[in-house]
C-alpha cells in the first residue's frame, strides 16, 4: 500500500514538474513564497494545521484583451503539510489563479481552483473522503516593495462528492511572496 502511494507520487511529481519546466520557459516572471495556516482550522474535534511553499508561474498562452492589462493568469505549484496532532499528509495541487492588480502594482486579488492530491486523508476523527480533492481560494495581497508581498488567502478544499464522505474544509492563511523577474 505504502509503496502504491510513493509510485502515485512520484508520477504525480514528474508530471508537475514536466509542466513547470515547460511552464517556466515561457514565463516572464515568477513567484515564490510559503503560506501558513493563521490558526488552527477546526472541524469536529479535529484541529488541521497546513503549511504550503508555492511557485506561480505566468500562464504559457496569453490571450487576454489589452483593455483587461491589469488581470493576470498564473499557473501554480504547490507541495504542502496537512497535519493534526497525530497525522501528516502531503498534499500537491497545480492549477490556474487569476490576479487582479487593483491598486498601482500594491494591492492584488487573487482566486483560482485547483485539484489536489493527499497521500493521507484520515486524521484523527475526521475522515476526507479521499485522497483526490479540490481546492477554491480567493486572497489579498499587498506589495510595499517591487520583489516582496504579503497577504492573506482563505481556502476551501472538498471532493466534490466523487466520495461517498465529502466534509471538506477551510483554512486561512498569511502569505509571504518573492517576486523574480527575468
Amino acid at each position: 500500500m505504502l509503496k502504491n502511494i510513493f509510485n502515485q507520487i512520484r508520477i504525480l511529481y514528474i508530471s508537475l514538474f514536466t509542466i513547470a519546466l515547460l511552464s517556466f520557459s515561457y514565463a516572464q516572471q515568477y513567484k515564490s513564497g510559503i503560506r501558513t495556516s493563521l490558526d488552527q482550522s477546526r472541524k469536529g474535534n479535529t484541529d488541521l494545521h497546513f503549511y504550503e511553499f508555492f511557485i506561480m508561474t505566468d500562464y504559457p498562452i496569453n490571450f487576454i484583451k489589452d483593455n483587461l492589462s491589469d488581470l493576470q493568469l498564473k499557473l501554480e505549484y504547490t507541495i504542502g503539510l496537512l497535519e493534526d496532532d497525530s497525522t501528516n499528509s502531503l498534499l500537491f495541487s497545480f492549477g490556474p489563479v487569476a490576479e487582479f492588480n487593483i491598486y498601482d502594482n500594491k494591492i492584488f486579488l487573487s482566486g483560482g481552483i485547483s485539484p489536489s492530491f493527499m497521500t493521507k486523508h484520515t486524521f484523527n476523527n475526521l475522515e476526507l473522503g479521499g485522497s483526490f480533492n479540490f481546492i477554491s481560494q480567493i486572497g489579498v495581497m499587498f506589495s510595499p516593495i517591487e520583489y516582496i508581498a504579503i497577504g492573506y488567502r482563505f481556502e476551501h478544499s472538498s471532493n466534490a462528492g466523487f466520495y461517498e464522505n465529502n466534509p471538506g474544509f477551510n483554512i486561512h492563511f498569511w502569505v509571504i511572496r518573492y517576486n523574480i523577474k527575468n
